[in-house]
């Protein structure tokens, strides 16, 4: 259902679809907030809402989608920070939500989400210093948070440091 100039809100009673895998809404024109029901969708694998007007905080009930692969929620309006109930999702390997509003800091569950390959959390609001935890991150392939507000210095362990790694720091006061 991408591309499809849908406007108006996200149906709360998508999140009664418990056997609904993969859910593209990018690319229209939806507003309003995420509903909270999508925690209840237990076999969702790819939920992509990106390229919205979406507004309001990350639902927490998102962390029961345990078997989610991929999640973008990338160029809304989101704001708050990102759930630590994030830490539930053992499967993901894609995680975008660059060009929202998210602030506060990267929580350091993060690194309990050790399957990423992918973690774009770019052109955001975030505060406070890199998580030291995001060295947990063994198969990430491209670790982008430029475009934020974060300080202080790269941790130490940052061991993420290896070839082959596209790594994107700039545009923050480290």
């Amino acid at each position: 259902m991408a591309y499809n100039n849908s406007t108006g809100g996200i149906p709360p009673q998508f999140g009664n679809s418990t056997q609904l895998q993969r859910l593209d809404l990018s690319f229209n024109h939806l507003t309003g907030e995420i509903p909270k029901e999508f925690g209840k969708m237990n076999s969702m694998l790819k939920l992509s809402l990106a390229d919205n007007h979406l507004s309001g905080i990350i639902p927490l009930e998102i962390g029961s989608c345990e078997l989610l692969e991929v999640l973008d929620l990338s160029t809304n309006r989101l704001n708050w920070s990102i759930p630590k109930s994030s830490s539930q999702w053992e499967h993901i390997h894609y995680l975008n939500l660059s060009n929202n509003m998210l602030n506060e800091k990267i929580p350091s569950e993060i690194g309990k989400v050790v399957q990423l390959t992918v973690l774009d959390l770019s052109h955001n609001l975030l505060t406070i210093a890199i998580p030291s935890e995001v060295q947990s991150l063994k198969n990430l392939q491209k670790l982008n948070l430029s475009h934020n507000r974060l300080y202080g210095s790269i941790p130490n362990t940052f061991t993420i440091l290896r070839s082959g790694i596209d790594i994107n720091l700039s545009f923050n006061e480290l």
